[in-house]
């Protein structure tokens, strides 16, 4: 999982770049090297949502250079809304099939992959951050993410917050349950 540092320095390389992705065919970009990190995750309206939630989950974070990041990807998301609504469905399909690739793999061989678990919930994260970002709900999607849900709660218990604690708050139980279980 990243960092709270890296998710910081996420928001402000992808700021400038926002414009540009949303008005390509990219559904994931590398972003350059930024705020001491050789690499950060991908430009992604999902990845976007996730930073900002965690950033936005502890003040301390949010410094001037985060709060204009925030700002500017909430002017640039607002001028090409039919884009970002574009590439949020488009994303939610993608992270959920990842996610159920993990989740498969998961219950075959929990011994094997449970230690990734907290890394790769960040794709059954950001699917649920993606749910508000475009009006029309993908039927099919929704279903998948039922299902796997239903995996997930057949293999898991409930349990403690398996991030950083410090932005635990951000996180509702209730929307991000995944995110409180124990195996």
């Amino acid at each position: 999982m990243p960092s709270l540092k890296e998710d910081r320095a996420f928001l402000c390389s992808a700021a400038p770049e926002l414009e540009n992705y949303l008005l390509s065919k990219d559904l994931y970009r590398p972003l350059p090297p930024g705020g001491g990190f050789a690499t950060l995750p991908s430009l992604t309206v999902g990845n976007i949502l996730l930073a900002q939630a965690r950033c936005l989950g502890i003040s301390s974070a949010l410094t001037e250079d985060v709060k204009r990041a925030i700002e500017t990807i909430g002017a640039v998301r607002s001028k090409w809304l039919t884009h970002w609504r574009s590439k949020a469905r488009q994303e939610a399909a993608s992270r959920s099939n990842l996610w159920g690739q993990y989740l498969e793999d998961l219950i075959e061989t929990p011994h094997q992959n449970l230690p990734a678990y907290a890394y790769q919930v960040r794709n059954r994260a950001i699917c649920e951050l993606l749910k508000a970002e475009h009006p029309e709900k993908d039927e099919a999607v929704a279903a998948n993410l039922a299902v796997m849900d239903s995996q997930l709660k057949a293999h898991s218990r409930p349990g403690a917050f398996i991030w950083e604690g410090e932005i635990e708050h951000a996180f509702a139980p209730d929307h991000f349950w995944f995110l409180f279980v124990s195996f």
